[in-house]
């Protein structure tokens, strides 16, 4: 088996009785959209392991020395650069340090962070449409908040815009950041 077969199954082992907030779909489905979209920016083997992998040393009991043995140094410090240092800092703390991270993180680093982002403002504006503001409920920070974390970050992203690679994901997490926080009024409510 393939190193990359390797890291999508332990993360499906990992993620396997875990569900997408708020929703009923298996969690492992938000890896494997992450490692499609990191496929489409032509992201080398190692960069696709971590982006299956992005979310396990955060939400299961997996350490990135457990990465580190199965598949490399070089996937684990990807995933030690987009996993939540501080889990015991409020909210909008550990958002911010993640954001000045992001600012002067490695390309690779960028592309990894944006393939998250981008699965995840995706399901968003998909429940967004079908729920409305309900969509709120689920998350530890109102509307405002998100609004302002996802305009800071793609803010930090800038860069991606002018990369041959990544400019499709980067115009397409601005356009969901748009449909997603826009407010009645048509204006956002980031700031």
């Amino acid at each position: 088996m393939n190193k990359l077969n390797e890291a999508i199954l332990y993360a499906a082992q990992q993620h396997s009785c875990q569900l997408r907030k708020g929703t009923n779909l298996p969690y492992i489905v938000h890896p494997m959209e992450v490692l499609n979209i990191l496929s489409r920016m032509n992201a080398h083997e190692e960069l696709l392991m971590a982006g299956v992998l992005h979310d396990v040393v955060e939400d299961t009991d997996a350490t990135i020395e457990d990465i580190a043995a199965r598949f490399g140094d070089t996937v684990a410090e990807l995933v030690n650069a987009h996993t939540e240092q501080h889990k015991d800092l409020p909210w909008w703390e550990r958002k911010l340090a993640s954001i000045d991270h992001l600012r002067t993180a490695p390309r690779d680093v960028k592309l990894l962070i944006m393939a998250d982002k981008l699965s995840n403002i995706r399901s968003m504006a998909a429940d967004h449409a079908r729920i409305g503001d309900k969509l709120w409920e689920r998350f530890c920070a109102d509307k405002i908040m998100q609004s302002r974390y996802y305009a800071m970050s793609i803010d930090a992203l800038a860069d991606m815009a002018d990369d041959p690679d990544a400019k499709w994901a980067y115009t397409e997490l601005n356009e969901l950041y748009k449909e997603v926080f826009a407010t009645p009024s048509g204006y956002f409510s980031a700031f």
